[in-house]
């Protein structure tokens, strides 16, 4: 590659900063005629290049060459710490004007010296850098304001925030990044950035061109950066292993010296294409990226940085939306594969990708294999081992025509599906022919074998009915089949939506509600009453809400569903080892649950069982009058917001989580509301039931066949009456 490097000589002696003209000596020697520094007015100077935090004092000039030394310039003037010698950065400084590739940002020259700033109690240098100046060259600006104005560059987490990209669009942001990362891995010695994110990153408005600006700060081996990194959306969890283990040891990464960390970084190329997937989801997502645990449980957004880093060394991964396209989901997936043995190099990819890219411009984009779900034909008896197949027993295949995701919660995501072979009369699927079917994919968890035994032989007209569970080796819009197939599980589908929607999309008379609700009172006896049906140790649901109770095509008869987390119940003793913070949702939480999740109190009698779902059940209520909202009010009659607030404590910067502080509010006495607008529909006998739902003592709530029976006497004296 051709390129001219220049000398910089600044003219008035003394700090950078006081400098007014630059003189450009080429690699022959010819020196330029001094060169004005103008000024530049930049009211958000981070779009020019991602500016480490150990830059100080950074300043911007524009340099015009009046005599054609090449283009436009920028100079731009910066103090850093250091703790090597003027000449072994002047080396590295050197190296890194040699590095030039169309989508880095190009340095041209550099001048640097020891600071004259005595402000500070450690060493600093000045460092000049020249650079080269994108508005002159292709009529764009990457210094002003974010604008949608034609004339500017925005950040890639801009730009797609104002900007909607399609899949092609994608693909070709992806294989741009892909071959800086390429060339920038290729080189002798690789050059791993670490840091890449959106922010990284600028991107021609009407053009498919972009620029990384971070290569600068990597590559002369800074040092802050690292702990500002740290708990980073976007670093691999190998890096962060590292610096938290650094810090762990040291109380500070700044202990240790930018050589050491280059000699980690150098086998770490992984760690960029990482990056990479989280940047391509925030394209896919308009900069909604999320995580997961290693359970496939999405990430809190108020997650503490500390925690985060733990769930992302312990196996959390970014997650990848259901609906995906599956060449941007292969992508992802190969991105953020661990096992060394399946990654490919950031060459590899790229070779995909255009491929890829090519096939698509011809109208010939990759085919996709025929998705299928792996289900056993038969029940496990509960006695056999699971590693020897019951008498008879033996896989089916169903192929599957993916209809739409329905539904994505904390742990799985929901598709309405068409099996398409569905001509085996001793099927299971058989007398379901072509009918739409619902099939929850669990997130990287599996279900166990005694968990289905029960699913499988729940039988009652308010209750989901599970068809099967199984395996998919070739999950929803996958290009190759999966190395980790992911657990499925097949259930009628009832097209009516939930009784969440089904309350907030239009007014509904109490007689109409109350309906309903006999019929999730009617499903809950019938599941708290399992035990007695079936000889087996009696359930309760755990998460009864609206929105996990569906209504058939006709919007007459409902289901009580996502029963695949439901809890056993032995001597009439709740085993809570299976229940994980979080799994219920928030508002329909009984005292005893919050304080399971969220209290402080260890002891093993957690008072949770079929009277939490009581609770839940009258905060089902409250949904349904209320239009799908469930209001509480403190014990002086405040309203606790839809959004609770998680104000910080006095005198710190600790932040109170969100849930933890609708929990402490219920804990101090905090009561579902009432007294609202839908809750005054109610007849005051129903009001009476509903407030017994809410007794703080869980004994002291009715049952699930009081409430059925209650609520059916109702229903019977209203008809009669008319």
């Amino acid at each position: 590659m051709n390129f001219e490097l220049f000398k910089i000589h600044l003219q008035r002696p003394g700090s950078f900063y006081d400098a007014t003209h630059v003189i450009l000596e080429d690699q022959q020697g010819t020196r330029s005629e001094p060169i004005p520094l103008s000024p530049i007015n930049i009211s958000n100077i981070s779009l020019l290049i991602q500016i480490p935090l150990e830059m100080y004092q950074l300043n911007f000039r524009r340099v015009v060459d009046p005599n054609g030394w090449a283009e436009r310039r920028i100079f731009v003037i910066y103090e850093t710490d250091c703790d090597e010698s003027l000449e072994a950065v002047k080396v590295k400084m050197n190296d890194l004007m040699k590095i030039q590739h169309t989508t880095l940002v190009e340095y041209i020259g550099f001048a640097i010296q020891d600071s004259h700033n005595s402000s500070f109690n450690r060493r600093l240098i000045e460092i000049g850098v020249l650079m080269k100046d994108y508005e002159h060259d292709i009529q764009l600006k990457c210094l002003s304001s974010p604008t949608t104005s034609p004339a500017k560059w925005l950040p890639l987490a801009e730009f797609v925030f104002l900007n909607k990209l399609q899949t092609d669009e994608i693909l070709v942001y992806a294989s741009l990044m892909l071959e800086a990362l390429s060339f920038l891995h290729n080189h002798t010695p690789p050059i791993v950035l670490g840091g890449l994110r959106s922010e990284s990153v600028m991107v021609a408005p009407h053009s498919p061109m972009l620029k990384i600006h971070t290569i600068f700060s990597t590559y002369m081996s800074m040092t802050s950066w690292r702990k500002s990194w740290l708990g980073s959306d976007y670093m691999h969890p190998d890096l962060i292993e590292l610096l938290w283990n650094r810090v762990a040891l040291n109380g500070d990464p700044l202990t240790h010296t930018g050589k050491d960390f280059d000699f980690d970084l150098l086998d770490h190329c992984h760690a960029d294409i990482w990056s990479l997937g989280c940047m391509v989801l925030d394209i896919v997502t308009q900069l909604n990226l999320r995580h997961v645990d290693k359970n496939g449980i999405l990430l809190d957004k108020f997650l503490s940085p500390d925690d985060f880093c733990k769930a992302m060394i312990n196996g959390g991964s970014p997650y990848i939306p259901g609906g995906t396209h599956p060449v941007i989901r292969q992508l992802c997936e190969r991105c953020f594969e661990r096992d060394v043995e399946y990654r490919l190099s950031s060459h590899e990819l790229l070779k995909f990708l255009r491929i890829e890219i090519k096939n698509r411009v011809k109208g010939q984009g990759a085919e996709r294999p025929i998705p299928y779900f792996k289900y056993k034909s038969a029940v496990e008896d509960e006695n056999e081992n699971e590693d020897e197949p019951s008498r008879g027993e033996y896989y089916q295949k169903a192929y599957l025509s993916w209809t739409s995701l329905i539904g994505s919660g904390g742990f799985a995501d929901v598709y309405s599906i068409k099996i398409t072979n569905n001509n085996d009369p001793s099927a299971i699927t058989f007398k379901y022919g072509k009918d739409l079917l619902a099939l929850k994919v669990l997130r990287n968890s599996r279900l166990d074998n005694d968990k289905w035994v029960v699913l499988r032989s729940l039988d009652h007209s308010n209750i989901v009915k599970y068809i099967a569970f199984g395996q998919l080796p070739v999950s929803p819009n996958a290009l190759l089949p999966s190395l980790n197939p992911q657990t499925a599980i097949l259930m009628e589908y009832y097209a009516g939506g939930n009784l969440n929607t089904y309350s907030s999309n239009e007014d509904h008379t109490e007689g109409e509600l109350m309906r309903m609700l006999q019929q999730v009172a009617d499903g809950l006896q019938y599941l708290h009453g399992y035990g007695r049906i079936v000889s087996k140790t009696p359930l309760f649901h755990g998460n009864l809400k609206g929105e996990n109770i569906f209504l058939t095509a006709d919007q007459k008869h409902c289901k009580i569903g996502d029963l695949e987390n439901h809890h056993l119940l032995v001597h009439e003793k709740t085993i809570t080892g299976g229940f994980r913070a979080n799994q219920g949702t928030l508002r329909h939480m009984s005292p005893e649950m919050l304080q399971y999740t969220f209290g402080d109190d260890s002891s093993s009698a957690t008072g949770i069982g079929r009277a939490s779902d009581i609770w839940s059940f009258g905060c089902t209520v409250l949904e349904l009058f209320d239009k799908g909202k469930v209001e509480y009010r403190t014990v002086d009659g405040t309203v606790i917001p839809l959004e609770c607030p998680a104000p910080a404590q006095q005198h710190s910067t600790d932040v109170v989580h969100p849930d933890k502080q609708f929990a402490k509010f219920v804990a101090h006495g905090a009561y579902p509301d009432l007294s609202t607008p839908g809750a005054q529909r109610m007849s005051v006998a129903f009001r009476c039931i509903v407030e017994r739902c809410f007794s703080r003592t869980a004994t002291a709530r009715p049952s699930s066949a009081e409430l059925y029976e209650a609520i059916t006497t109702m229903l019977t004296d209203k008809t009669n009456s008319q």
